[in-house]
């Protein structure tokens, strides 16, 4: 985890993150002997340093980089509406 801190836009250390990012440095140094920053120090300590928030907690494992890419052809078709596919339908077979 510590190797994670230091991968934020200006390498900072732990305590100088923890600061920079309004938490107590003790709960960094806690979290960083269990092996684990809680996905809401995570997100706080991402948007300090102007990183996404999703690409953190994939990166620290709290959810799948495939979690965030996105819905998938196949599920935004099977939710789009009738009127929505042939809207589109329409849009792309148009001539201009």
């Amino acid at each position: 985890m510590k190797e994670w801190i230091a991968s934020l836009p200006g390498s900072p250390r732990p305590t100088p993150a923890a600061q920079a990012a309004g938490i107590d440095p003790s709960t960094i140094s806690r979290q960083l002997k269990r092996g684990r920053l809680s996905a809401e120090n995570v997100i706080i300590l991402c948007r300090c340093f102007g990183k996404s928030p999703l690409d953190g907690l994939a990166e620290t494992g709290y959810i799948l980089h495939t979690d965030i890419e996105g819905v998938g052809v196949d599920e935004a078709l099977e939710i789009a509406t009738n009127k929505q596919i042939r809207d589109e339908v329409i849009r792309r077979i148009k001539v201009d």
